[in-house]
Protein backbone atom coordinates (compact mmCIF):
# COMPACT_ATOMS: atom_id res chain seq x y z
CA UNK A 1 0.00 0.00 0.00
CA UNK A 2 1.68 3.44 -0.60
CA UNK A 3 1.71 5.76 2.29
CA UNK A 4 1.78 8.37 0.12
CA UNK A 5 -2.05 9.63 0.96
CA UNK A 6 -2.18 8.09 -3.12
CA UNK A 7 -5.29 6.16 -3.13
CA UNK A 8 -6.85 4.81 -6.79
CA UNK A 9 -10.44 4.67 -7.59
CA UNK A 10 -12.73 3.89 -10.75
CA UNK A 11 -14.15 6.99 -11.03
CA UNK A 12 -15.51 8.96 -14.26
CA UNK A 13 -14.07 7.23 -17.32
CA UNK A 14 -11.55 4.83 -15.92
CA UNK A 15 -9.19 4.28 -12.86
CA UNK A 16 -8.16 7.57 -11.80
CA UNK A 17 -5.16 7.60 -9.11
CA UNK A 18 -6.10 10.85 -6.49
CA UNK A 19 -3.46 12.37 -3.78
CA UNK A 20 -3.91 15.50 -1.63
CA UNK A 21 -0.73 16.62 -1.34
CA UNK A 22 0.30 19.53 1.04
CA UNK A 23 -0.65 22.09 -1.83
CA UNK A 24 -3.61 20.66 -2.76
CA UNK A 25 -5.05 20.41 1.05
CA UNK A 26 -3.97 23.97 1.39
CA UNK A 27 -5.90 25.02 -1.47
CA UNK A 28 -8.74 22.72 -0.73
CA UNK A 29 -8.86 24.70 2.85
CA UNK A 30 -8.80 28.37 1.13
CA UNK A 31 -11.16 27.34 -1.45
CA UNK A 32 -13.75 25.95 1.22
CA UNK A 33 -12.88 27.85 3.90
CA UNK A 34 -12.89 25.31 6.25
CA UNK A 35 -10.04 23.05 8.07
CA UNK A 36 -8.77 19.62 6.56
CA UNK A 37 -10.80 18.00 9.85
CA UNK A 38 -13.46 20.25 9.30
CA UNK A 39 -14.01 19.63 5.58
CA UNK A 40 -13.77 15.35 6.34
CA UNK A 41 -16.11 16.08 8.93
CA UNK A 42 -18.62 17.88 6.36
CA UNK A 43 -18.22 15.25 3.75
CA UNK A 44 -18.22 12.18 6.03
CA UNK A 45 -21.56 13.81 7.46
CA UNK A 46 -23.17 14.67 4.51
CA UNK A 47 -23.23 18.05 5.23
CA UNK A 48 -21.17 19.46 2.65
CA UNK A 49 -21.47 21.02 0.18
CA UNK A 50 -21.39 19.95 -3.96
CA UNK A 51 -18.45 22.01 -4.22
CA UNK A 52 -17.12 20.66 -1.53
CA UNK A 53 -16.82 17.05 -3.36
CA UNK A 54 -16.44 18.62 -6.36
CA UNK A 55 -12.58 20.46 -5.30
CA UNK A 56 -11.91 17.27 -3.58
CA UNK A 57 -11.63 15.23 -6.57
CA UNK A 58 -10.33 17.81 -8.84
CA UNK A 59 -7.35 18.75 -6.71
CA UNK A 60 -7.19 14.65 -6.11
CA UNK A 61 -6.56 13.96 -9.55
CA UNK A 62 -4.09 17.48 -9.83
CA UNK A 63 -1.62 15.68 -6.79
CA UNK A 64 -2.61 11.99 -7.76
CA UNK A 65 -2.34 12.15 -12.13
CA UNK A 66 -1.15 8.39 -13.33
CA UNK A 67 1.85 8.78 -15.45
CA UNK A 68 2.67 12.54 -14.62
CA UNK A 69 5.30 13.37 -12.21
CA UNK A 70 3.76 16.54 -10.76
CA UNK A 71 0.26 15.39 -11.23
CA UNK A 72 -2.95 15.59 -13.92
CA UNK A 73 -2.99 18.75 -15.42
CA UNK A 74 -5.20 21.33 -13.77
CA UNK A 75 -7.34 21.87 -17.29
CA UNK A 76 -7.62 17.49 -17.47
CA UNK A 77 -8.57 17.72 -13.60
CA UNK A 78 -11.23 19.88 -14.04
CA UNK A 79 -12.69 18.76 -17.89
CA UNK A 80 -12.88 15.09 -15.83
CA UNK A 81 -15.09 16.64 -13.24
CA UNK A 82 -17.43 18.96 -15.22
CA UNK A 83 -18.29 15.73 -17.19
CA UNK A 84 -18.69 13.32 -14.95
CA UNK A 85 -19.66 14.70 -11.56
CA UNK A 86 -22.60 16.45 -12.53
CA UNK A 87 -24.00 13.59 -14.18
CA UNK A 88 -22.78 10.44 -12.29
CA UNK A 89 -24.71 9.35 -9.49
CA UNK A 90 -23.57 11.78 -6.65
CA UNK A 91 -23.28 8.69 -4.48
CA UNK A 92 -20.26 7.42 -6.49
CA UNK A 93 -18.74 10.78 -6.28
CA UNK A 94 -19.66 11.62 -2.58
CA UNK A 95 -17.69 7.68 -1.79
CA UNK A 96 -14.68 8.98 -4.01
CA UNK A 97 -14.22 12.03 -2.14
CA UNK A 98 -14.76 10.39 1.54
CA UNK A 99 -11.59 7.95 0.26
CA UNK A 100 -9.54 10.56 -1.25
CA UNK A 101 -9.82 12.84 2.23
CA UNK A 102 -9.28 9.30 4.36
CA UNK A 103 -6.34 8.67 2.45
CA UNK A 104 -5.17 11.60 2.42
CA UNK A 105 -5.22 12.06 6.22
CA UNK A 106 -4.26 8.95 7.14
CA UNK A 107 -1.28 8.74 4.43
CA UNK A 108 -2.11 5.29 3.50
CA UNK A 109 -4.10 4.15 0.32
CA UNK A 110 -5.72 1.10 -0.96
CA UNK A 111 -8.85 0.52 -2.20
CA UNK A 112 -10.02 -0.41 1.37
CA UNK A 113 -9.33 3.00 2.64
CA UNK A 114 -12.17 5.16 3.03
CA UNK A 115 -14.32 2.52 2.17
CA UNK A 116 -14.59 1.54 6.11
CA UNK A 117 -14.79 5.26 7.12
CA UNK A 118 -17.96 5.54 4.47
CA UNK A 119 -19.64 2.57 5.67
CA UNK A 120 -19.08 2.66 9.34
CA UNK A 121 -20.27 6.28 9.68
CA UNK A 122 -23.91 6.74 8.39
CA UNK A 123 -25.99 9.34 8.88
CA UNK A 124 -29.12 9.57 10.55
CA UNK A 125 -32.43 11.24 10.26
CA UNK A 126 -31.91 13.15 13.52
CA UNK A 127 -28.05 13.75 12.49
CA UNK A 128 -26.76 10.99 14.83
CA UNK A 129 -24.03 8.88 13.59
CA UNK A 130 -23.89 5.38 13.59
CA UNK A 131 -20.34 5.32 13.83
CA UNK A 132 -19.07 2.51 16.31
CA UNK A 133 -16.49 5.01 18.34
CA UNK A 134 -18.95 7.33 19.08
CA UNK A 135 -21.28 4.32 20.53
CA UNK A 136 -19.18 3.06 22.69
CA UNK A 137 -19.26 4.08 26.50
CA UNK A 138 -16.07 5.55 27.71
CA UNK A 139 -14.67 3.85 30.04
CA UNK A 140 -14.38 3.61 33.59
CA UNK A 141 -11.31 3.92 35.66
CA UNK A 142 -9.84 1.25 37.19
CA UNK A 143 -8.79 3.33 40.44
CA UNK A 144 -11.58 3.37 43.56
CA UNK A 145 -11.12 6.57 45.71
CA UNK A 146 -11.79 6.24 49.38
CA UNK A 147 -15.45 8.08 50.31
CA UNK A 148 -14.85 10.28 52.72
CA UNK A 149 -15.54 9.95 56.23
CA UNK A 150 -15.72 13.14 57.67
Amino acid sequence: MPRDGSISLAWGDGEHRFRLPIGQLRELEEKRNGGLFELFDRVVRRTCRIDDIREIIRLGLIGGGVGQAGGMDPKAAMDLVDRYLDDWPRQDSWAAAVQIMDAAITCEGGEQVGKDVAEAVTPQPNGASTSSASMEPAPRSASRRKRSTA
